[in-house]
């Protein structure tokens, strides 16, 4: 009926959550979501802001969908850190230095990026690899599915767009318009990913 397609609806945005036999207004997750909409739509008025924005914004995704993924494929791997463990190295650690180098550490190590050299094009390699598993959380900002096209595209420009501060490039309006519009849907899946193991 409507008043349950709004309660799924609000329930996918995080808005409500559900405990027990009630419903609950995630007030925090409401707090946080117009927050974060209000710094994405600021006026970055001097190069070395439109850095920093895209630094700490890049940064921050990065560390939400590490621990994501992490979780996703220890749950895939029947929470067996072992068979979890080999398919993270058999996809990106591949190469006889590292598996050398990571051959002993453990599934959370193997994520740390204090101690392994993992980045959001390693993330990606790992979602593709078992994108079934990924595609139930791959919602955008209005909970329309994002396909696997569309999520390594928006990680493509993702990965791009780190070049602007290594190469002191200057990035236009358009393109931080763009970036914006992809960390408010990547942040979305993850969302989902969280209201999803939360209920």
């Amino acid at each position: 009926n409507e008043d349950n397609t709004l309660t799924q609806h609000l329930l996918g945005y995080g808005i409500v959550r559900h405990i027990d036999d009630y419903y609950d207004f995630a007030i925090d997750v409401i707090k946080e979501y117009v927050l974060n909409k209000e710094k994405l739509n600021k006026k970055l008025e001097t190069v070395e802001d439109k850095w920093k924005h895209l630094c700490a914004e890049r940064c921050k995704i990065e560390i939400s969908m590490r621990k994501m993924v992490r979780n996703i494929i220890f749950s895939e791997f029947k929470y067996n850190e072992e068979t979890a463990r080999k398919y993270v190295m058999k996809k990106i650690y591949n190469d006889t230095t590292s598996k050398r180098k990571y051959a002993t550490y453990s599934l959370n190590d193997l994520f740390d990026p204090d101690k392994s050299q993992i980045y959001l094009k390693d993330l990606k390699i790992l979602i593709n690899g078992k994108w079934d598993c990924f595609a139930i959380f791959m919602k955008d900002n209005s909970q329309k599915d994002i396909s696997q096209e569309e999520f390594n595209h928006m990680m493509d420009v993702l990965n791009q767009d780190r070049r602007f501060d290594a190469h002191a490039k200057i990035p236009d309006e358009n393109t931080i318009q763009i970036f914006n519009s992809i960390i408010i849907n990547l942040n979305a899946c993850i969302n989902t990913y969280n209201n999803l193991i939360m209920n």
